[in-house]
């Protein structure tokens, strides 16, 4: 079983102390208005490592787990959900590369922990007949 260990405390309160800080009060103004997330801040989540945090090291990233990551996820969006969504495409992506070779990982995995490379995907579903 998975314990909230001290150094996971301790991530925890990093974003929730970051999320109380520069998100939300971005949240408040911009939400509203639909406005973007600004590229300041996502700067600032990339310098945390908030993108790679299930990355490997040996490209960049913090090579942390699913647990720590929720923990991040978490608070961010607790301050603002779109903020929470936008690491969740990065890092939710990171299954997907698993059948890359060494050459495409070492050229997108660092991209992406550094926030330069953000995920995106879409889903569709027929129309509902009536």
């Amino acid at each position: 079983m998975q314990k909230l260990t001290e150094e996971r405390r301790m991530i925890q309160e990093a974003a929730r102390q970051f999320t109380m800080d520069r998100v939300l009060p971005i949240a408040n103004k911009l939400d509203p208005e639909k406005g973007q997330i600004p590229r300041e801040l996502i700067d600032e989540m990339a310098e945390l490592g908030y993108f790679g945090i299930l990355i490997p090291e040996e490209y960049g990233g913090l090579g942390l787990g699913a647990y720590e990551y929720c923990l991040v996820a978490e608070q961010l969006s607790r301050g603002w959900m779109s903020v929470g969504s936008l690491i969740a495409r990065g890092n939710g992506l990171i299954g997907a590369l698993k059948g890359l070779s060494p050459e495409k990982k070492a050229d997108y995995l660092p991209r992406m922990a550094r926030g330069e490379c953000l995920g995106a995907f879409s889903l569709s579903e027929p129309p509902l007949s009536r």
